[in-house]
């Protein structure tokens, strides 16, 4: 009887978020993680119509974004990935040669700006759209359809945001 009401107070504890993770680790959906405002403000364009995509190999989460100044088939879209390298730069190395995989071979700019390891695939019209990937502690980001500098400002706008390191 001792260890069934041991088992019973541990699994309360559970559900009464005794396993939350600890403050600023919090991991929102990629159509939550900033406004449209916010990605319009990025942008400098129109931003609409965040819709949560069915995530592929090695994705926890991905949303799409339509451009509506763009052609059809110009979206953004933001995925959160399972790698959760934690900035470790050969585990970072191997998830953007599986991302110049899925980019058909396509060569990408590695860099590391204070800690964070990037790479940005500059993208070839009709075969592949630009590609961002960037490594927090708490998750790895790949932001596709954005120019270099506007995918950055999103991936720390939620680091300050979120409180990521």
């Amino acid at each position: 009887m001792k260890y069934y009401s041991l088992f019973t107070l541990l699994l309360l504890l559970t559900a009464c978020g005794g396993t939350q993770q600890p403050q600023g680790s919090t991991l929102p959906g990629p159509c939550d993680m900033l406004t449209l405002k916010q990605l319009e403000d990025i942008m400098r364009e129109p931003v609409e119509d965040p819709i949560p995509t069915n995530a592929n190999v090695g994705e926890r989460a991905a949303c799409s974004f339509t451009l509506p100044g763009r052609s059809k088939d110009d979206n953004l879209v933001i995925y959160i990935l399972q790698s959760n390298t934690g900035k470790d730069l050969d585990k970072f190395k191997t998830l953007a040669g599986e991302w110049q995989a899925r980019n058909m071979g396509a060569e990408y700019e590695l860099e590391t700006v204070s800690g964070y390891p990037m790479a940005f695939f500059p993208g070839e019209r009709y075969v592949y759209p630009p590609t961002f990937l960037i490594s927090f502690n708490q998750v790895d980001l790949a932001i596709q359809g954005a120019a270099k500098d506007d995918a950055k400002s999103i991936a720390f706008r939620a680091m300050v945001q979120y409180q990521w390191k």
